[in-house]
Parts: C-alpha cells; sequence; structure tokens
C-alpha cells in the first residue's frame, strides 16, 4: 500500500506496507515540484491511498493505462486499487487543473 500526499504540484508517496514489492524514488524535489517515480513487481496488487492536503484545491490523478482519471476533493482521501499486469514505463498526472504549477505535477510509474 503506498500513500500519496497530493499537494500544490506535487505528489508525495510513502510506502505503507509491501516495501518488498514496492520502490520510491525521488530524484529531485523543491516546495512545488517532485520528480517522482514508483516501481512495483509486475502482477502485485497496488492499492493507492490519495490524500490531498489542499484547503480548497481539487486534485486529480491517473496513470495512463492503470486507472481511470480520479478526483481527489480538497482535505479527503480517496483509494484506489488495481493489480500491476503490464510491464513498462508510464505517467502518472493530475488531472484537474491546479494551477500556474499544473504541467509540474507529474510522475513516472514503472512496472518491472
Amino acid at each position: 500500500m503506498i500513500k500519496i500526499i497530493v499537494r500544490n504540484w506535487r505528489y508525495d508517496p510513502v510506502i505503507l506496507s509491501g516495501s518488498d514489492k514496492v520502490s520510491i524514488e525521488v530524484k529531485e524535489k523543491s516546495e512545488y515540484f517532485a520528480d517522482v517515480r514508483i516501481s512495483v513487481k509486475r502482477g502485485e496488487t497496488l492499492r493507492l491511498v490519495l490524500e490531498n492536503v489542499e484547503p480548497n484545491v481539487p486534485h486529480g490523478f491517473i496513470i495512463e493505462g492503470y486507472t481511470e482519471p480520479i478526483v481527489v476533493p480538497p482535505g479527503k482521501t480517496v483509494e484506489v486499487e488495481f493489480v500491476a499486469d503490464k510491464p513498462g514505463t508510464f505517467s502518472f498526472y493530475c488531472t484537474v487543473f491546479c494551477g500556474t504549477g499544473h504541467p509540474l505535477h507529474r510522475g513516472t510509474f514503472v512496472v518491472i
């Protein structure tokens, strides 16, 4: 299980369980941006807990090829579960315009 703190223009993931099957790499991070890479073993069931810590701004989330677009209302938490059954590299990003840094609100999901 991965908890992803959603805030303006960055995702901050934390592994809650299954650290032997999932890894997180943050290549670059600032107050408004994080270059995040989440890797998981093929065939694993992955549960994402998306927590929007912004009090007034909704955010979105999608992993292309895996999830439907998800809206996370301000101050709320949304969960999604899926099987990582397709190997490859996939983008994830915010699907709700959230201000000037919106184009940076993204990351990479890798199934190995």
